[in-house]
């Protein structure tokens, strides 16, 4: 599971915002933390494993940029060099190791490429001795490293690097001509399979199809195999057939797949599935974790009132706050009343009970497992945000109170000073933990065009974005809002030679890594959990998901306009597509603007933040009247 790779290379550090770089600027960013010797000690330490572990075929990760294309250039050298007894003498003299001739050098593709001789394995074969299939017995490893099944492939295929075997270029398999004895270094003697191991064996091979056949429903469309029901039928006798070790696995290996694709109803029904036929399995804690994150979710009960999913029978939720017809335009419901406050009682409607309630529900089930995951606090935040939602603040108040007493958690710690500035937000006697940012009530709609010169941006209070970056990155966020949008404008300024042409036809969730980029955090319910995310880079190209989630699709409308010394962007996305709740004098959502300037740094507005979205370094956005 990545051991070798580990053990070899982790004085490499590489930061997040460079992982899209070529091997050449990122060995000279390595280079400057090495003393200009990053290149010599990388390859010292590969030919020192080469020579320690004598390996007869070595396999490395083929691709042009990043991390991977820098260890796969400095294989190709370790694997002339690792034979070479006048290359890192040390080893040799000091170490008493010896040279090391290594017989092939592949490389692990994502796809056969032409002109270069390939071998291609699957990994849902059974093997003989075993019974599972090579990807279910490496499975439990492989998730240390990958996510879901969707990242554990049913093929492999090697190209053919470099090899010391006249013939190696029709060989069909990797340990071709590699003759390694029983009970040799590298080969267990093997004792004789008996008829009871064989049965046992025939079975599990059934069970291993079974889980395929499981994965193969999985990644299916609920509307292609006769709609969610269906397959959930499906799912349930399948596990009925499995065993415990094997069923939970799988059931909740379905679950994340669906989860993933953004069939989230269905995911609900599989993981709440798991809760019933394995109650006692680990992986319910992780079910139950899910489940009250999902039933806890403003977003997630937006989407569902939008109709953007695919439901079951079962699942009956029926919205009233909505009168948008199936498939014509979104039409909002809500409008903001200036004599509202958010410190008034929330309405709650028997719809929005039963989107809640079942989060709630949940509660005394994972407190059975015992009150360690109950001191979660990214849980009890969206257990808490459930009931703030039905009208109960309370809970929440005594909550923080109770977690900011408690001397476990420290003045530095990221969810106390969140719990501190939930504190802060019903006493407001002091500064605030966390940064505040406002969103003004505008009367006057921006002209989309990229420039920053209408009316509601001059009245707007900056929100400044800081990070390792010097005054030439430097950027702002502007936020503002009316009856029908809310507005955002961001600033990015760069130096000289980074400004990149517009993009000619925008596309749905556009490849942005390796362009200046700013992302968009939005959380309505201030669990910090799941949240609105809208990006935009230098070019207008744009993508957009929720909780994850890339098949959120929202209308919202974009401007960008650049020049040699930056860009900008103005952002119009119709409030109804982010809630049908209303937007009051005081309303406060979570938010976080992030910048990613690839191979130069990270700019946040609040923190912590990387490349990928870190929900609990969000700070907070408060909704305030037009300035007079």
């Amino acid at each position: 599971a990545g051991g070798a790779s580990g053990e070899c290379l982790w004085p490499f550090s590489v930061a997040a915002h460079r992982i899209d770089q070529t091997p050449e600027k990122l060995l000279a960013a390595l280079n400057a933390q090495q003393g200009n010797r990053a290149g010599e000690m990388m390859l010292r330490l590969l030919v020192l494993s080469i020579r320690i572990w004598r390996p007869e075929v070595i396999i490395t990760d083929m691709d042009n940029y990043g991390p991977a294309a820098l260890v796969d250039q400095a294989m190709r050298q370790a694997y002339t060099q690792a034979a070479d007894p006048n290359s890192f003498p040390e080893q040799i003299e000091e170490l008493g190791l010896k040279p090391w001739t290594v017989k092939k050098l592949y490389d692990l593709m994502s796809r056969p490429l032409k002109g270069v001789r390939t071998i291609s394995l699957a990994t849902t074969d059974s093997l003989p001795r075993i019974g599972d299939s090579a990807r279910d017995l490496a499975g439990s490893a492989a998730s240390l490293l990958y996510d879901g099944l969707d990242s554990q492939p049913t093929e492999r295929s090697f190209g053919l690097r470099d090899s010391r075997l006249h013939d190696a270029e029709s060989h069909l398999s990797l340990m071709q001509e590699i003759n390694l004895a029983h009970g040799g270094t590298a080969r267990r003697d093997l004792a004789p399979v008996s008829q009871t191991e064989l049965n046992s064996l025939e079975e599990r091979k059934k069970q291993a199809q079974l889980r395929r056949n499981l994965e193969a429903l999985a990644n299916a469309d609920p509307k292609a195999v006769g709609g969610p029901d269906k397959l959930l039928a499906q799912l349930d006798s399948m596990l009925k057939k499995l065993p415990l070790d094997l069923g939970a696995p799988a059931a909740f290996a379905v679950a994340s797949s669906f989860a993933r694709a953004g069939h989230w109803p269905v995911a609900r029904e599989t993981f709440m599935l798991i809760l019933e036929r394995y109650p006692a399995h680990p992986l319910a804690v992780d079910a139950c974790r899910w489940l009250i994150r999902y039933h806890s979710s403003s977003e997630a009960r937006r989407r569902y009132e939008l109709r953007q999913f695919v439901v079951t029978s079962e699942f009956k939720i029926q919205h009233a706050n909505f009168d948008g017809p199936k498939d014509g335009p979104i039409r909002q419901t809500a409008r903001n009343e200036s004599t509202a406050t958010e410190t008034q009682t929330p309405v709650v409607t028997p719809e929005v009970r039963n989107w809640y309630q079942p989060a709630l529900e949940l509660e005394s089930r994972l407190l059975a497992f015992g009150p360690l995951f109950m001191r979660d606090p990214a849980l009890q935040f969206g257990l808490l945000s459930a009931k703030r939602s039905l009208g109960d603040a309370k809970p929440m108040q005594k909550w923080c109170e109770k977690f900011l007493a408690d001397g476990g958690a420290t003045n530095r710690d990221t969810w106390r000073e969140i719990t501190a500035a939930e504190n802060w937000l019903t006493n407001r006697a002091q500064n605030s933990p966390r940064p505040v940012g406002m969103c003004r009530s505008t009367s006057k709609r921006p002209h989309l065009d990229g420039k920053l010169d209408d009316d509601c941006w001059t009245d707007a209070r900056s929100m400044p974005l800081s990070g390792e970056l010097g005054d030439a990155f430097a950027a702002r966020a502007l936020f503002a809002h009316d009856r029908d949008f809310l507005y955002i404008a961001v600033e990015c300024k760069h130096p000289q030679g980074m400004q990149a042409p517009k993009v000619a036809n925008r596309q749905r969730d556009m490849y942005l890594s390796g362009h200046d980029r700013v992302g968009i955090m939005l959380d309505l319910d201030r669990d910090f959990q799941t949240y609105y995310h809208l990006q935009i880079d230098q070019r207008g190209a744009l993508a957009e998901d929720c909780w994850g989630d890339k098949t959120w699709n929202p209308k919202w409308f974009v401007a960008v306009d650049s020049t040699a010394a930056g860009w900008t962007a103005e952002v119009a996305i119709p409030l109804a597509e982010l809630t049908a709740d209303l937007i009051v004098v005081g309303k406060t959502w979570a938010c976080n603007v992030v910048r990613v300037a690839p191979g130069k740094g990270i700019m946040s507005w609040s923190r912590p933040a990387d490349v990928d979205p870190r929900p609990e370094g969000m700070g907070l956005l408060m909704f305030t009247e037009e300035k007079k």
